[in-house]
């Protein structure tokens, strides 16, 4: 190597000295030798301690796998444990309280039977059909009960109005109030007991079924005497049936929701 423009021949040698070369060894004689040692220990201590941290590492993480199972994922090994608690005595009384979508309604069953029966009740409420809210009227001509008004679902039968057309002493004429599937009123007119126009109603057992009840004359020969309170409720059903033996019943009702 040849020095130039740096001061003398002697200047110029003390320099290329002090800096050395690629070959020295580490040391502190030349520049390449502190560099060479300071290479060495950070070769040396930095490494080995990196090295060192490594080896812990790899020994921590493969007793976690010993802990977990060498041929065992950690899915398959949560998967397992979850399993097994689900066999415990408590995941078994919320399992047979919640019950499945297959369970029958039940007031006393599992949740999902719980649900069933408060849907059961509540469409019992919601679906009403008929002339609910309104009045009607039926002339019945038939000589054996037939079907006046039949209502499914809740409501009031508010009034009803019964009424012969003829007075005849050898006709009869009936009346049959059935609420919910049970007979609370049946009553009947026989021979002199039907006036001509009468507002006839089953006094006697009318909140019973009473076939011994009569329909009575309240008022002979009155035909726009205003229909008499019932005030009956219903929850599931109301039917009314009639007869008359000759001429016409005039049945007239009036429901409200």
């Amino acid at each position: 190597m040849t020095w130039k423009g740096i001061g003398t021949e002697e200047n110029q040698e003390t320099i290329k000295t002090r800096i050395g070369q690629n070959t020295d060894p580490a040391g502190i004689t030349t520049l390449f030798a502190r560099l060479k040692q300071i290479y060495d220990y950070l070769t040396t201590n930095l490494s080995s301690s990196r090295a060192s941290k490594i080896d812990n590492m790899d020994t921590t993480v493969s007793s976690r796998q010993a802990n977990w199972g060498a041929t065992t994922t950690h899915k398959d090994r949560i998967d397992a444990n979850i399993s097994s608690r689900a066999a415990q005595t408590t995941a078994d009384t919320i399992n047979t309280n919640v019950g499945s979508n297959a369970d029958v309604s039940s007031a006393t069953g599992s949740i999902h039977g719980k649900l069933k029966d408060i849907k059961a009740n509540i469409s019992s409420l919601a679906s009403t059909k008929g002339p609910i809210g309104a009045s009607g009227s039926s002339a019945v001509t038939s000589d054996s009960y037939i079907t006046v008004l039949d209502i499914s679902g809740p409501g009031l039968l508010h009034s009803i109005r019964v009424s012969s057309s003829i007075s005849n002493s050898v006709d009869g004429a009936g009346i049959r109030i059935t609420v919910d599937g049970y007979v609370l009123a049946q009553g009947s007119c026989g021979p002199t007991a039907c006036a001509a126009n009468a507002y006839c109603y089953p006094i006697a057992g009318f909140y019973l079924a009473n076939n011994g009840s009569m329909l009575f004359n309240l008022i002979s020969n009155d035909g726009t005497v205003s229909g008499r309170n019932a005030e009956i409720q219903f929850k599931n059903s109301l039917k009314i049936e009639a007869y008359r033996e000759t001429g016409i019943l005039n049945v007239e009702w009036l429901c409200l929701k």
